[in-house]
């Protein structure tokens, strides 16, 4: 692709993530907790469905409407109508897809499957369509393809579960509060996610646009991952908390955050050591002076993942949206504030630095309001993940220092990373690593 086409590419993907969290209007996050409490009772969950399904068709149209309307008077995106045309399919898809349904009622099985054969498509698709830096149109298709094929299936798969419909009375009243509420959240997220490569559209060349994309989509990847142990808990949280099973829910907080911590930090540490091999490998030599963007970007993950914990599986459960609103919007304003003046002046590590800060932010506000909602507890596991840790870095270091190839260099580091942390963990008796095994040894 090269720095600068990718550079192009990610700059309007950015536009097009701000119309989806327009046109979703928080509906995925309000579901997740509404829906998830009556997803047994057909006639409620199916009037809850459509009402909130017609709202967000009202609110596709507008959005597409807007973006149409901005790509005519705006220079910069009138550069990029054709990629914007392009990518402004998934913001029809995502709506019509109904994706969150599949999440209330736990089809994680569905989800995990359309999820790996999508991308396994799309990466065979660029590997055959994808030649040089001018077939950036081919690669936005096929990145079109695999965001929206799923939802395209959706459109077919969700009806087993509720009617595809639409109602003329959609009730604004009765969700209008809290859906307003998450979706300026959601959009306050996604401005401090997305404003470091919008801003850096427009104030640097796309080159650096495309270098420090790369970093962010490789620490957005181990973000998703991550977060994704948070997300699948939710509709079981929100469960446990509509029907007042408290200690249910604190024994599921324990154990999400336990599992996080477990997974998270050698994650950090891992990416932080091999930054530079990293960078090489995903993207070539073009890439590499990124690495130090993607280090901040690494200690960022701490934060981010955490968050996303105190955010999504004790505020937004106990109805606190407005505390989470607090805390996403003056984390964005703040965001927005410093990248202006630190992309100006050290261009995409001052992006990443704004990022780590806005992390902080977000995650240090969320887990002073989450206070007398969710009893911490510290955990016998912090011990053991902190040597393992220790450990990794270590190991990735004295691998470097011999004349290996990048590629046979990083590949031993992680696998020898994973077999010692596990073997730290496994003397260490971590509840993840023994709760796994307890299980497994059910199973047999």
């Amino acid at each position: 692709m090269g720095s600068d086409n990718f550079g192009r590419i990610s700059f309007a993907s950015s536009i097009i993530e701000y119309g989806m969290v327009f046109a979703a209007l928080g509906i995925p996050t309000y579901m997740l907790r509404e829906g998830a409490k009556v997803r047994d009772k057909k006639d409620e969950i199916k009037q809850m469905t459509s009402e909130v399904f017609t709202l967000s068709i009202i609110t596709m149209l507008i959005v597409i409407c807007t973006i149409v309307f901005l790509m005519i008077v705006s220079p910069r995106l009138k550069v990029e109508s054709l990629i914007l045309s392009i990518l402004s399919f998934n913001i029809v898809f995502s709506i019509l897809g109904r994706d969150w349904i599949n999440t209330i009622y736990e089809d994680y099985l569905y989800i995990t499957v359309r999820y790996i054969v999508l991308k396994i498509l799309s990466l065979f698709f660029i590997f055959i369509f994808v030649k040089s830096s001018e077939h950036y149109l081919r690669y936005a298709m096929i990145m079109l393809f695999s965001e929206s094929g799923g939802y395209i299936a959706n459109m077919f798969y969700t009806r087993r579960y509720v009617p595809f419909a639409l109602t003329l009375k959609p009730n604004i009243r009765k969700h209008l509060k809290s859906l307003l509420l998450l979706f300026c959240s959601t959009l306050a997220v996604r401005i401090y996610i997305q404003s470091d490569i919008t801003i850096l559209g427009f104030m640097r060349i796309d080159s650096e646009v495309g270098v420090y994309s790369l970093a962010s989509k490789i620490y957005s990847v181990i973000k998703s991952v991550l977060n994704a142990i948070i997300l699948v808990t939710i509709p079981r949280i929100s469960y446990y908390v509509g029907n007042e099973k408290l200690k249910e829910y604190d024994s599921l907080l324990g154990k999400l955050k336990d599992s996080l911590i477990t997974l998270l930090f050698p994650c950090i540490v891992g990416g932080f050591a091999l930054s530079k091999n990293i960078m090489y490998i995903m993207g070539g030599e073009q890439y590499l002076y990124g690495y130090k963007a993607f280090e901040i970007l690494c200690l960022a993950l701490m934060f981010a993942v955490l968050g996303c914990y105190y955010a999504q599986g004790v505020l937004i459960p106990n109805k606190r949206e407005s505390k989470y609103f607090i805390c996403t919007s003056a984390s964005a304003v703040i965001n927005i504030v410093l990248n202006f003046v630190a992309i100006r002046f050290w261009g995409i590590e001052g992006a990443a630095f704004t990022t780590l800060i806005a992390e902080m932010l977000i995650m240090g506000s969320c887990r002073y309001f989450s206070k007398g909602f969710h009893h911490e507890k510290i955990s016998n596991s912090v011990i053991s993940v902190g040597l393992g840790c220790v450990c990794i870095f270590v190991l990735c270091k004295v691998i470097g220092l011999f004349d290996f190839n990048i590629f046979v260099e990083t590949a031993i580091s992680i696998s020898l990373s994973v077999v010692l942390y596990f073997v730290i963990l496994l003397v260490g008796k971590n509840t993840l690593v023994t709760d796994a095994i307890d299980s497994f040894k059910q199973k047999i």
